[in-house]
Parts: structure tokens; C-alpha cells; sequence
């Protein structure tokens, strides 16, 4: 705390001499001239003083300089620049800007959503920003625009399948990823069994995605963050937008409550396949459907120039029913499972004065899932869950032109429910519940960038993060030399503190431009994980289960440093990137292979920990403008763990992918007509074959009646060779195409139509998901790979009004 305090000194003692040379300031937003939505990243510049800023996620920008008469650009990619005059006197002067959209030309595509040069001149690396319209260029499974199956394109960033929504991001996994929707964390990111993510492309404002030097603003995660921002609704006219695809339809309204001062935006999705194919169903499985929806909303009202509250939600269900209805047994075979997640985001920003800005954030977010299944007399139900509340204060302040400085401090209060198992046989019943656990995650942090001259520049910065597990809570009793339960237990009352971890987590990043298309980067970060994630599987699958930190879970923590050389070409057209980068990680989980979940006596002590240890190189070329564009990324990557009670040796988890490629190529023949294309290559997917089986008992303990039919607790154990993940599924490769046709509309805003037409994995590769094991008597154990997608094409439809 102290070091943070000394820093925080620092930062303020920089500010203070800034601000002493009595520079007067032009502040204000830059918008969208038709939408009046914030433009996040817009350029504000004097060319003549080499002075500029950027906006921040809010549109606000805030540039100090010296009184006297200026030219300002105000420039944003996609639109047209805009050039005014000022002259600041004795006082500050508060500016708004609205910029227009770019006429669209046949030979100017542009695929990008930063300013032409941000590859090279900003200190950011292992980082990428994502447009609406790029994500729109790409060809997707069903017809779906995803951003997820959009940032796996990306080097350094991996599928976990065929059609997944997790991804892994420099050999960490799939929790090691904080996904945000407005701020909020997203704990499941999948529709459909991990095929779709659970983000409407249509009420998506701006994506961005980090990989590497993490900024001291963000934490709680390993790997990665994932930035989704939603649009904030237009404040000038109503409009509406959507399309219809051959599984699902979806629908965007907004539009101002009050012009120019509050606005409203309203976007949902559902898929109907179940209810199309209803009445073309047999009788034997006519009622079982499948479905998901979700629902995107807000609201934005300015009280005033320095007052703005915006309040969002999402709210997504996925919903599975089966029933063999054509079993001869009086109670068939039936399945269900339903989960989703639900968010809510209320922020207010405040200008304390013309370089200060504040963002006060209160947040709700939940994640919970059901599954059961029951045949004859015998039924199951499985469920888990995690809630969190969360309250936030960051502040910005625009010290100067060579300096910004951000801080603020996060507290949030979790509560888990790991899991709850009912079954039912007969007359007789077990109810097996993990006791819910309640924790605290603390975090406060400071940050600065600055510019040492026309070449380098810096952003440090510092967090500190806490995490309290609390009760109530029943913890049973150890025996320290046999390891076994006593019988005895401790108890700890309301907001008792259980066990607490601290930590530092330094952040730095630099770059030194050697001239102006050229640029050195590297970065350094620390960071802790308190939140782990229970897997029974390698993907996001709904029946993973999220646990905090405790006595015998211990925080995951990892260094990361990279070092990069970013180069573009031809005035822009061309960027080009080589990065690699290296990363030791601590207290990373498992689990044995096998291992239930749901039927654990305590699960906190079924976790095995070890160490990880990730490194690579990662080369990216971009071409950004023309006819034609795209993107070739290409990585290399080593990740192991060591985990002595999985293996001796270090092994190589499901993250672990030596070469991954993806290539990116799109072509626009006029304005109407435009073509894509996607390549991707990756080495196949550790894992660890099975020897033989047999039965055997779960043992557990449960209170019931002493004549429980044992059938109940019988279970299939596996037996593993000693050579964990030794084994390894054959390379992944798939092609996809897309043809898109927008017709330009006569009339403005009139109605306007697009077609997509796509072809997933066009040469019908059989790529396999997973393996798993048939088991039969006679012939013993057959190894079987489960294929997912063959060629599936596909075609939508989109609108505009």
C-alpha cells in the first residue's frame, strides 16, 4: 500500500507541474453527426503544435495548450475529418464535435477501427479493436456474425472447437479470460452449446480485445480482457435494424426519448428451428425442442454538460428439452437443461472540471445452469451458479498533452453456489448441496501515461487487489498428518473472514518510435486470478462450475512480458507486427481425469495445483484499405503444466497449440457486391486416451434410507495411462467462404436490405471436437471422435429502416 500511495505521489506531483504552467484547456465530445453516439478513440489534433488527444470510451477528450489561435483536426476512421477554428483568450473553451459518415467508395474499403497509424505510434500492443462492419465482412457458422469466432482469427488467440465460443488467449484457458458487456462481467459467453456467443452483432457499439500489457485498470484475470460496448441508441430519429437467418432472427430499435438529450436502444434474438420443424416432427419426438434468446437494452439521459447517467441490461436464456416419446417404457427417456445469464449496468459520469472526468459504475451480473435427465423410476437434477455485485469508481485526468492519468478503486461481493445434485429412485431421495460460499475482491490502482519526447513513451501503472472468502460458512476439519476428515467443524459467522490473499500487480508498457512508420514495444504485467473455474470438460460448456479462492485454492498468478516490432507500409495500407512474448504462471488447476464435479465431498480438496509456463511468437500482416484486404496471422506457441499427481514431468494441457494459423482475405468488386474467404490451420488437441473401464461406486455420503437401491451410486470408472496428455488429435484445417450483397438504398434511411450467402468448413474437413470411448463387452474399448460441423451453408438476410 505504501509503494501505491508513493505512486499515486508521483502521478500527482507530475500532474501538479503540468498544471502550474497555467495552459488553458478545450474539452468536450466528439459524436456521431446521424446517430449522436459517442465515438470511442476519435483523434483531436494541432498540427501545428504537435499537440493531440484521443476520446475515451465516453467520447470525451480534453486538450491543454497555450492561449492563441489554433487550427484543430477532429478525424475518426470511417468518417469525415473536420477542421475549425479556436482562439482561447483568458479561459478554457468546451467544445462538442460531431463528425459525419465517409461517402463510401468502391476502391476504399477500409477494414479497421483505430486511426490509420495506432499500429505503430501508440504505446498499446497485444492489442486489437474491432468495428461492427468488420465483423459483418467475415463468413460465420449459420449466418451468424460473431465476435468471438471473429477475435479467433487473431494470432495468439485459439479456438476450443469447432463452432466454441471459449477461446484460449497465449496458453491460458478459458477463465482465464474477463469478458465484459458494458462493463459487466460475462461468466458463460455461449449460446447453443458453446456454437454461438451471446453477443448481437446489431447492438454492438465497439469491440476490443488484449492479450498482452494489461493495463493497471483491469484485473481478476490471467490471460486476456474482452471488451464488448453496446450502442448507446440514437438520440436524433428512430431506426431499426435486423435480419433473418435460417436458425434464428433478430430485431434492433432505438431512438430518442427526448432529442439530443436521452435515448433508448432495444435489441433482441431467438432462434425458431424448434418451432419450424414442430408440425414436420415424428410423433416419437415431436415436443422436444431446443432454443436461446437473448436481450440487449438501454438507456442514456445528460442532465446536464457534466452529467450523464446510461443504464444497460442483458438478459439470455438457453433452453433444452428431449423425451424419447416413442419408448416403450411408461416413463421415457427425457433430458433438459436450461442456463444463461443476466446483467445490469448503471454508470454515471461526471465532469468534476474540464480535465477531470469520473465514471461511478454500479453492476448486477449472474450466471446459473440446470441440467436433469431421469429414465423409469430414476431421475437427477444437477445446478450451480455465481452472483456478483459490484461498485466502481474510475477517474481520468487529462494533465497535459504528453499525460494522462487514470485511478480508482473496485470492490465486489460474490456470492457461489457450486452445485446442488437431487436424485430421485422410487420412493427414495438424495440430496446432495455444496454449501454456498461468499467472498470480497478488493482493487485499487493507479496509472500514467507519458510522452519523454517525440519518441518514447510510457504508461505505468500499479494495482492492488484483495480477495476475503467470508461466512457464513461450515468447514469440516482435516487431520494434518492422516488427511482425513475428524468429524469436527469449524464454523464462521456472518462476514467472518475465512482466508484472505493480497497482492501487488505491477503494469508497464513503452514504446520507442524509430521513425515515423516504425516502432519498438514491450510490456511487463502481473496478475492474480481469485475466481477458478471447475471444468468437466475442455470448452465452456454449461456445466462448468466457478470457485473462489479458500484455504486449499490458492490464487492463480502469472507474468507476462512481451516485446514487439510494429511496422506499417505504403501510407498506412499495410500493418505488419512480430511480437513474442513469455509467461510463467502459478497455482494452476486440474482436475484427475474422471474426476465428478458434482458428487465431491468437498471440492476445494479434489483440486490439484501446479505450475504453467507459456512462450511464444506471433506475426501478424494487415492490409487495411483498397479493393482488397485482410489479414494473415500466424503463432507459435509452447504451454505446458506440472502437476505431479497428473503426471511426473511437465504435460501439455488443451491450450497448448504449436502452430496456429488463420488467413483473413476480402474483396469488394463495387459497392454492392463483396466477397470473403477464412483459412485456419492449428495443431491438433492434447489429450489422454482411456486403458479400460469398470464398475465401481461413487461413495458418497448422504443422509437416507439405509435400503437405497445401490444402483443408484454406481458409476463407470475409467482407468488412464501414466502418460498424461501424451496423445494428441489430428490438425485442425477449415475454409470458409461468404458473398455479400447490399444494394445501395435511393433514398436516405429509406429501406435497405443485404444478402449474406456463407459456406462453413466448405471442403467438408472432419475435424474432430473430442474423443470418447464406446465400451462393449464383446469387443472391448473402440476410440470414437465426435465430429460436430460438415459443410453447412447458409443464408440471411439483413435490414435497415
Amino acid at each position: 500500500m505504501k509503494r501505491l500511495l508513493c505512486l499515486i505521489g508521483i502521478l500527482a506531483s507530475i500532474s501538479s507541474s503540468v498544471f502550474a504552467q497555467k495552459k488553458l484547456t478545450i474539452s468536450g465530445y466528439v459524436k456521431d453527426a446521424q446517430s449522436g453516439e459517442a465515438l470511442i478513440g476519435a483523434t483531436v489534433g494541432i498540427p501545428a503544435e504537435g499537440a493531440g488527444a484521443t476520446t475515451n470510451v465516453y467520447g470525451f477528450y480534453s486538450l491543454s495548450i497555450d492561449p492563441g489561435k489554433y487550427q484543430v483536426v477532429y478525424s475518426y476512421v470511417g468518417f469525415e475529418s473536420r477542421t475549425i477554428t479556436i482562439e482561447l483568450g483568458n479561459e478554457s473553451m468546451k467544445k462538442d464535435i460531431e463528425l459525419s459518415v465517409q461517402a463510401v467508395e468502391a476502391d476504399a474499403v477500409i477494414i479497421q477501427a483505430e486511426r490509420a497509424d495506432k499500429n505503430v505510434k501508440s504505446t498499446e500492443m497485444s492489442k486489437v479493436e474491432l468495428s461492427k462492419e468488420m465483423l459483418q465482412e467475415i463468413p460465420v457458422l449459420f449466418g451468424e456474425t460473431d465476435v468471438i469466432k471473429t477475435i479467433q482469427l487473431l494470432p495468439g488467440i485459439q479456438s476450443t472447437g469447432d463452432g466454441n465460443s471459449g477461446f484460449y488467449v497465449r496458453g491460458g484457458g478459458p477463465d482465464q479470460n474477463l469478458i465484459l458487456l458494458d462493463e459487466a462481467v460475462v461468466y458463460n459467453a455461449s449460446h447453443l452449446f458453446g456454437f454461438f456467443s451471446v453477443f448481437s452483432a446489431d447492438a454492438i457499439k465497439n469491440v476490443t480485445i488484449t492479450k498482452g500489457g494489461i493495463p493497471a485498470e483491469y484485473g481478476g484475470r490471467l490471460s486476456s480482457v474482452l471488451n464488448v460496448t453496446l450502442k448507446e441508441g440514437n438520440n436524433k430519429y428512430f431506426d431499426a435494424e435486423g435480419g433473418v437467418g435460417i436458425i434464428s432472427s433478430r430485431l434492433l430499435f432505438e431512438g430518442p426519448i427526448i432529442k439530443n438529450k436521452s435515448s433508448f436502444m432495444v435489441a433482441g434474438r431467438r432462434t425458431y428451428a424448434d418451432a419450424l420443424v414442430q408440425p414436420f416432427l415424428n410423433d416419437d419426438i415431436k415436443g422436444n425442442r431446443y432454443y436461446f434468446y437473448d436481450l440487449n437494452t438501454k438507456l442514456n439521459y445528460t442532465f446536464s454538460p457534466k452529467d450523464r447517467l446510461l443504464v444497460s441490461g442483458y438478459f439470455g436464456r438457453d433452453v433444452f428439452k428431449f423425451e424419447d416419446q416413442g419408448s416403450a417404457s411408461e416413463n421415457p427417456p427425457q433430458f433438459n437443461s436450461d442456463w444463461g445469464n443476466t446483467t445490469l449496468t448503471a454508470r454515471w459520469n461526471h465532469l468534476f472540471s474540464d480535465k477531470l472526468f469520473a465514471n461511478t459504475v454500479f453492476i448486477y451480473n449472474d450466471f446459473n445452469f440446470t441440467f436433469g435427465a431421469g429414465f423409469n423410476d430414476f431421475n437427477f437434477e444437477v445446478r450451480s451458479a455465481i452472483k456478483d455485485l459490484t461498485l466502481k469508481m474510475d477517474y481520468q485526468y487529462f494533465a497535459g498533452p504528453e499525460t494522462d492519468v487514470k485511478f480508482g478503486v473496485s470492490a465486489i461481493h460474490h456470492t457461489f453456489n457450486p452445485s446442488a445434485v437431487d436424485v430421485n429412485f422410487g420412493q427414495d431421495e438424495i440430496n446432495v448441496k455444496a454449501p454456498d460460499r461468499l467472498a470480497l475482491e478488493y482493487a485499487t490502482y493507479a496509472q500514467i501515461e507519458h510522452d519523454l519526447g517525440s519518441r518514447l513513451n510510457i504508461n505505468a501503472g500499479l494495482r492492488f487487489s484483495a480477495f476475503n472468502a467470508i461466512g457464513p460458512y461450515r468447514d469440516p476439519v482435516y487431520d494434518q498428518v492422516t488427511d482425513q476428515p475428524t468429524g469436527d467443524t469449524a464454523i464462521y459467522d456472518n462476514w467472518e473472514s475465512i482466508q484472505w490473499y493480497q497482492g501487488l500487480e505491477p503494469r508497464f508498457a513503452a514504446r520507442y518510435l524509430i521513425n515515423t512508420t516504425t516502432s519498438l514495444k514491450g510490456s511487463f504485467t502481473k496478475t492474480n486470478q481469485y475466481l477458478h473455474l471447475a471444468s468437466v470438460s475442455g470448452g465452456t460448456l454449461p456445466t462448468d462450475l466457478w470457485l473462489p479462492s479458500s484455504k486449499y485454492i490458492k490464487p492463480q498468478v502469472a507474468w507476462q512480458g512481451a516485446v514487439g516490432l510494429f511496422k506499417n507500409f505504403t501510407d498506412n495500407t499495410y500493418e505488419t507486427s512480430i511480437e513474442m512474448f513469455y509467461k510463467p504462471m502459478q497455482n494452476q488447476i486440474d482436475f484427475a481425469p474422471g474426476t465428478n464435479l458434482f458428487f465431491a465431498d468437498n471440492i476445494d480438496r479434489s483440486v490439484l495445483a501446479g505450475d504453467g509456463l507459456a512462450y511464444g511468437a506471433e506475426f501478424f500482416v494487415k492490409k487495411a484499405k483498397g479493393k482488397f484486404t485482410g489479414w494473415i496471422g500466424y503463432t507459435w506457441s509452447k504451454t505446458t503444466r506440472t502437476i505431479l499427481e497428473l503426471s511426473p514431468n511437465p504435460y501439455f494441457p488443451r491450450y497448448d497449440r504449436r502452430h496456429d494459423v488463420s488467413v483473413l482475405a476480402s474483396y469488394r468488386f463495387n459497392k454492392a457486391w463483396s466477397t470473403s474467404a477464412v483459412f485456419v490451420y492449428a495443431t491438433g488437441i492434447a489429450y489422454t486416451p482411456s486403458m479400460g473401464r469398470f464398475f465401481g461406486y461413487l461413495g458418497i455420503d448422504f443422509d437416507g434410507p439405509a435400503d437405497l437401491n445401490p444402483q443408484v451410486l454406481l458409476d463407470v470408472i475409467t482407468i488412464y495411462p501414466d502418460d498424461f496428455n501424451n496423445y494428441r488429435l489430428r490438425p485442425y484445417n477449415r475454409v470458409d467462404f461468404s458473398v455479400n450483397y447490399k444494394p445501395q438504398p435511393k433514398i436516405e434511411r429509406a429501406w435497405s436490405g443485404s444478402w449474406n450467402f456463407s459456406v462453413f468448413n466448405a471442403f467438408n474437413r472432419k475435424n474432430p471436437y473430442f474423443v470418447y470411448d464406446d465400451t462393449n463387452i464383446e469387443e472391448g474399448i473402440n476410440e470414437r471422435k465426435m465430429i460436430y460441423f460438415p459443410v453447412i451453408p447458409s443464408i440471411t438476410y439483413n435490414f435497415k429502416f
